[in-house]
């Protein structure tokens, strides 16, 4: 079934590049916009790419996943409707090639992609890393490119983005110990989990620092959407935080982080998240698991406890109409009565022109529940006993 949907998604993806104008070439042009929320013909072209993106990951197609994130992001970049942004990052490390690391580095160091949220007249413009997935990843980027320079610069820039993404999202620290497996109660020489845990642990309980442009309501639906952020960036990327060396980092990042806020006058604070988080609220989870979802065993519209009472013919079975069932007085079937009634009010003539045609078909309602439920999608069918919806009028 897997194989006969990616044949349905490459047959649609052809067929929209057939209808698609001559003009329309991305891959050419970097001025091709297309409007998804006005113009419901687009929507379908961007889901299809959307589920070409999952797909394709899921067969291991990573370079394929994230050409699909680019080029979505780059028809509208200012909305982003589909939520490229939360994933792209991860189709780009997941690579794992200097190329891919680069690229997530450069699209944020350029700010060529903002963040853009508007909300009763105010308008939030935020930068890449102030979504939670894009603030460890860009760190992890600058790490490993500083791996492979050894260069002192490199080094330092990521251990300053590391440490602003825990400041900024302390709870996924946790969560990617958690995924990971790792003792987050046991000490050792080189780790001491249970004596960092608790300052993170604090700062994601602790109440937002009360700033001059300080809105509770904002924050409330920042901080949700940035929990809902967090948790795919954890799903998707635990792996690439798996290796001993990057757990190490992480722990060294978390004691300068902790001490920093042991020394701190003030109490502890979360830090602010930027209200531009919120342009990502509708973003389901459901849509970015590296799975395919499938209806559950219980929802199988072919299972056979289900069709066979609705195949089943019973002919003792109890009239659903009793007072309507057999032959009246005079011998005459009603609802053949009512079929010679309605022909000849087809056949009646108007303004001298016959606008006859076919009798309209009555269908029992004690036929089996599949033969109703089939013949009732034609329009000249009508079930017994069950009034025709009434048209508008024009």
């Amino acid at each position: 079934q897997s194989q006969e949907g990616l044949l349905l998604l490459r047959r649609s993806l052809w067929i929209h590049e057939c209808a698609a104008l001559s003009s329309f070439t991305p891959w050419k042009k970097q001025d091709i916009f297309m409007d998804y929320f006005d113009r419901i013909e687009n929507q379908t072209f961007f889901h299809l790419l959307f589920r070409m993106m999952h797909v394709s990951c899921i067969a291991g197609c990573l370079r394929t996943s994230l050409a699909m994130a680019r080029l979505m992001l780059s028809l509208d970049p200012l909305r982003d409707p589909l939520g490229a942004l939360v994933i792209m990052d991860y189709y780009a490390l997941a690579v794992r090639t200097s190329e891919c690391d680069q690229f997530v580095i450069d699209l944020v160091e350029s700010k060529r992609i903002l963040i853009y949220h508007k909300d009763e007249g105010k308008e939030f413009v935020g930068n890449l890393t102030d979504l939670p997935n894009w603030a460890f990843s860009y760190a992890l980027a600058l790490y490993r490119r500083a791996q492979e320079q050894d260069q002192n610069e490199l080094t330092a820039l990521a251990d300053g983005a590391l440490a602003a993404a825990i400041r900024t999202f302390p709870s996924i620290v946790e969560d990617l110990l958690i995924k990971n497996e790792v003792d987050v109660h046991g000490r050792s020489t080189r780790v001491d989990w249970p004596s960092v845990l608790p300052t993170l642990r604090a700062l994601s309980r602790a109440s937002a620092s009360k700033e001059d442009d300080y809105d509770p309501i904002l924050q409330h639906a920042s901080r949700s959407t940035a929990d809902v952020i967090s948790k795919i960036f954890v799903q998707r990327q635990y792996k690439l935080w798996s290796e001993a060396s990057l757990l190490s980092w992480l722990y060294n990042q978390c004691e300068t982080m902790t001490d920093q806020v042991k020394r701190e006058e003030d109490s502890i604070s979360q830090k602010l998240l930027h209200p531009c988080v919120i342009r990502y609220s509708k973003v389901n989870q459901e849509d970015f698991e590296d799975r395919h979802r499938t209806l559950p065993p219980e929802a199988n519209p072919l299972d056979p406890a289900l069709l066979a009472p609705a195949m089943a013919v019973n002919p003792n079975r109890r009239r659903l109409f009793r007072g309507r069932g057999g032959r009246g007085g005079d011998g005459i079937d009603p609802a053949e009565e009512q079929l010679r009634q309605l022909e000849a009010m087809a056949n009646r003539p108007h303004d001298g022109i016959v606008v006859g045609g076919p009798p309209t078909g009555l269908i029992d309602p004690d036929s089996p529940m599949m033969e109703v439920f089939l013949r009732s999608f034609f329009p000249w069918n009508e079930v017994e006993g069950v009034e025709r919806a009434r048209q508008p009028p024009p």
